[in-house]
């Protein structure tokens, strides 16, 4: 899918496909329009990149409290970084109060979800196993979720199709993991073994970038564009909760970016 929309991106640059003749008010937007655009450009992927399930999970894996020292990374903004233009990185929407003044706004999220499964005990004869037994799946939960708003002004030049812009916006991400027990069976004495319950991480991202771009109207309502966050600021947290009734250890960084994360863009405005 990703190469054929940029087979077809480059054949209409090139002019291999005929496009539709400007209409009396030439190309690019007007006041009332609505785009919306396929932004490519590197993939954000804020709790893979932030926080891995081991981390929330080490008492479990350790088992024991002796000697115990857990450890927490800084969060990595690594997706500041790098470029990848055939990854599909979401959806933008931007509204024309005029022809110069846009509000934009993108967002999307995801969340992934494995219930957990109890143990099943093993049926015994004697010393013999009959029906051996299962023990008890930690469920897992993974949740992402990004936003951004913002404005951009376009200005004026001496070509129909060609429309640069400038603007501001606030970023904003949120992304969660979190591991769950089920029973976890019995103990030579009969009692309940003890499960470690529930334990979660949290990773969060807050800031704003100055943006810049050109639009360019390959025909009427459709276009191809370009952006780049010319400054960007985004302090990033980590949180973490070990076990119910412990308090979270936190840790956060403070992330500052110039001329980074190029994005290429494919729209329509109607």
């Amino acid at each position: 899918m990703r190469k054929i929309i940029m087979s077809i991106v480059v054949c209409v640059l090139l002019g291999i496909f005929p496009v539709k003749e400007l209409n009396a008010q030439g190309a690019g937007p007007q006041g009332g329009d609505i785009s919306f655009s396929l932004v490519l450009g590197k993939t954000q992927m804020i709790a893979e990149n932030f926080i891995s399930f081991y981390e929330i999970n080490q008492i479990n894996n350790v088992g024991t409290w002796n000697n115990f020292m857990a450890s927490i990374d800084p969060p990595d903004l690594s997706f500041f970084s790098g470029n990848n233009l055939t990854s599909m990185v979401g959806v933008e929407a931007k509204y024309f109060f005029t022809p110069q003044i846009a509000l934009r706004f993108s967002g999307s999220g995801a969340i992934n979800s494995s219930p957990a499964r109890d143990a099943v005990p093993a049926v015994t004869i004697g010393n013999s196993v009959v029906v051996p037994g299962f023990r008890m799946t930690e469920g897992k939960t993974l949740g992402q979720f990004f936003a951004t708003l913002g404005g951009d002004y376009y200005f004026a030049t001496g070509r129909e199709r060609v429309h640069p812009y400038a603007g501001a916006q606030f970023n904003s991400a949120y992304g969660v993991m979190e591991i769950f027990d089920g029973y976890t069976g019995l103990d030579s004495s009969g009692n309940v073994i003890t499960a470690w319950d529930r334990r979660i991480g949290e990773v969060w991202g807050l800031g704003g970038s100055i943006v810049g771009g050109v639009d360019y109207y390959i025909a009427d309502g459709f276009f191809f564009g370009f952006e780049i966050k010319v400054a960007s600021y985004m302090y990033t947290g980590k949180r973490l909760f070990y076990q119910a009734g412990m308090d979270a250890h936190d840790v956060g960084v403070y992330n500052t970016s110039f001329l980074a994360q190029p994005m290429v863009k494919l729209g329509f405005s109607f």
